[in-house]
C-alpha cells in the first residue's frame, strides 16, 4: 500500500494515540510550555527554564511538533529549537486576548469524568 494511502482503520489507530496527544497538550499548557515558547528554546534552554527533565521535554516537544502545535528549526538534532505556531500563539499562551488553554483543560477534564 503506497503512503499516500489512507488504510481504513485509521480513524481507529488515530484513536489510541489521542490520549498521548491529550496529555502532551494538557502538560504543555499546565507547565506554561507555550509561554516561553513565544521564542524559540532548544529543549535543554526550556528544561533549564521550567526546571524539568532535559530528555523527557525534548520528547514531548517532538510530540507538540508532530501535533503542529510548534514548529522547529536547525538540522542538528542538538540544536533544534522549538517555537509556537501563530495558531498556538493565540490560542494557547496566556497573555493572548483569545487565550483558550482554561477551557481546553476544563473539557477535557469534564469528557474523562464523564467517560
Amino acid at each position: 500500500m503506497p503512503f499516500t494511502s489512507q488504510h481504513t482503520l485509521q480513524p481507529y489507530w488515530d484513536l489510541a494515540v489521542a490520549p498521548v496527544q491529550a496529555d502532551g497538550l494538557a502538560a504543555a499548557l499546565e507547565l506554561g510550555i507555550f509561554d516561553v515558547l513565544a521564542t524559540p528554546h532548544t529543549p535543554a534552554q526550556l528544561a533549564d527554564t521550567l526546571s524539568l527533565h532535559a530528555p523527557h521535554t525534548a520528547l514531548l516537544l517532538e510530540l507538540l511538533w508532530s501535533m503542529q502545535l510548534l514548529e522547529r528549526d536547525g538540522a542538528d538534532a542538538d540544536a533544534q529549537r522549538y517555537r509556537c505556531t501563530s495558531a498556538t500563539l493565540q490560542y494557547f499562551c496566556r497573555n493572548s486576548v483569545a487565550f483558550c488553554g482554561v477551557a481546553w483543560l476544563y473539557r477535557l477534564h469534564a469528557l474523562r469524568h464523564f467517560a
